[in-house]
């Protein structure tokens, strides 16, 4: 059943010189070019046949496909928009707290709401092509994409992207705190080519410098001294981040009508979690994630103090961090909770009740509406499975705990990575929908269906 799609693309797409003869022909089908209030946003109407670069819509069920399979040197114009935009793309990132409600909602009634990267099936990215156009940055896509678009099922969300790697700085990507041209770009083309239409960033608070009063010294607390050392030297590494530079480089990004997401990653102690909430309140988020990544003073994800599983006993490590959980799911202070069985990393195994162990969490998350994501991150550790195990997922969706779906990418070319992988496995354990957020609001959206690997 093929059909023409008339798609609302919100980044230019422009035929290149140079590019095949039949991406050219189809691309004179854009039309509709309008400007969008004084920062000169485009968006280009582009009505696509089945012939355009080897494209084609079929229709099984509702469940509608749209694929680029080849469309040669057709490149986007993101880069130039932003270069274009310039001071014009005007923004008081001061004044973040107060917005302009005027504007946006004057933006909102311009744009259909159907509008996002999902529509977008026709652009794909070549590195030579680029910088032959002069319009490659350092972060530049190095490879064809070949996209596939569920654009009748809505946004197809990553919703944990972080914009800098951990630990000492490596030569690669932004410096600690530096927010290159291009880098927001970087990690929505890498999304884009693996059919993610949306990212949503989800930066440590303890990494921000604003963070320092309200988590305090709470490694000086931990009664094993090189567990609070350690902590205490690796926090004092990693904060670097300004949380009022974070929001300001993604709500202007926000603003030039990139499909992003503000999130914030807050992670979980009960003696902080007021402080940290009233620090946060002011700040436009879209989502909040939230995650235990200490237990006390102890860092146990880390590699350097991965013994006291040892000297601690593996059972009592996972039901002291299960515990911690179980409070933040039961607290309602975030959207999602994140890599939820994250002390599983290094491969340890609870000997015990495993139904017993999940069973106060998955209460405590469908009590409080707390979703959970399904996570690929897990694939990348010692333990290589998904967040959370097969059983627990079972268990949320038994108890209507609605789910998003993640990469926790620290690089652009994470970013959407295994989501096919990970939407089966949210299928296998017996979910049809995930959950994206805007204003901490969640909406519901089919998951898409897959070909069974």
């Amino acid at each position: 059943n093929k059909h023409d799609v008339r798609l609302d693309v919100d980044w230019c797409a422009e035929a290149d010189d140079g590019c095949p003869q039949h991406v050219r022909s189809n691309a004179e089908h854009h039309q509709s070019v309008r400007k969008r209030g004084d920062d000169l946003q485009t968006a280009e109407t582009i009505c696509m046949s089945a012939d355009f670069g080897g494209a084609e819509a079929d229709s099984d069920g509702g469940d509608r496909h749209c694929k680029a399979d080849s469309v040669g040197d057709h490149v986007s114009g993101v880069r130039e928009k932003r270069k274009r935009l310039g001071d014009n793309a005007t923004h008081d990132f001061g004044d973040h707290k107060h917005r302009d409600e005027e504007k946006r909602n004057r933006e909102e009634a311009e744009v259909p709401a159907s509008r996002s990267l999902r529509h977008m099936v026709v652009v794909c990215f070549h590195s030579q092509n680029i910088a032959q156009n002069g319009k490659r940055s350092k972060f530049g896509v190095s490879s064809w994409c070949s996209l596939r678009c569920d654009y009748d099922l809505g946004v197809m969300g990553d919703y944990h992207v972080h914009l800098h790697q951990h630990g000492p700085y490596s030569g690669t990507g932004p410096r600690p705190g530096e927010y290159p041209d291009g880098l927001i770009e970087s990690y929505i083309e890498a999304a884009a080519a693996r059919g993610v239409t949306e990212v949503g960033f989800t930066e440590h608070l303890y990494r921000c410098v604003e963070s320092t009063d309200a988590l305090g010294r709470f490694w000086e607390r931990e009664p094993r001294s090189d567990l609070g050392e350690q902590a205490g030297a690796y926090v004092a590494q990693e904060r670097k981040l300004s949380l009022e530079r974070y929001v300001e480089v993604v709500e202007a990004a926000k603003d030039q009508g990139l499909p992003v997401k503000l999130g914030l990653e807050i992670d979980f102690s009960p003696d902080t979690m007021a402080a940290v909430l009233d620090l946060i309140a002011d700040y436009p988020w879209d989502f909040l994630v939230g995650s235990v990544h200490w237990i006390g003073g102890w860092a146990f994800d880390q590699d350097a103090v991965s013994y006291e599983f040892d000297r601690r006993g593996v059972s009592t490590a996972f039901e002291e961090y299960f515990g911690l959980v179980a409070q933040l799911a039961a607290s309602g202070s975030v959207d999602v909770l994140a890599h939820i069985d994250l002390v599983k990393k290094f491969g340890h195994v609870y000997p015990g009740s495993s139904a017993e162990l999940h069973g106060p969490v998955v209460s405590a998350a469908a009590a409080s509406g707390t979703a959970v994501e399904v996570s690929s991150a897990g694939l990348y550790k010692p333990v290589n499975e998904m967040y959370p195990e097969r059983g627990l997922l079972a268990m949320f969706n038994n108890a209507g705990v609605a789910i998003t779906l993640a990469s926790d990418a620290h690089v652009f070319s994470d970013c959407g990575r295994d989501n096919d992988d990970v939407v089966r496995y949210a299928r296998d354990a017996g979910y049809s929908e995930y959950i994206v957020f805007d204003k901490r609001e969640a909406s519901s959206v089919p998951l898409r269906t897959l070909a069974q690997t």
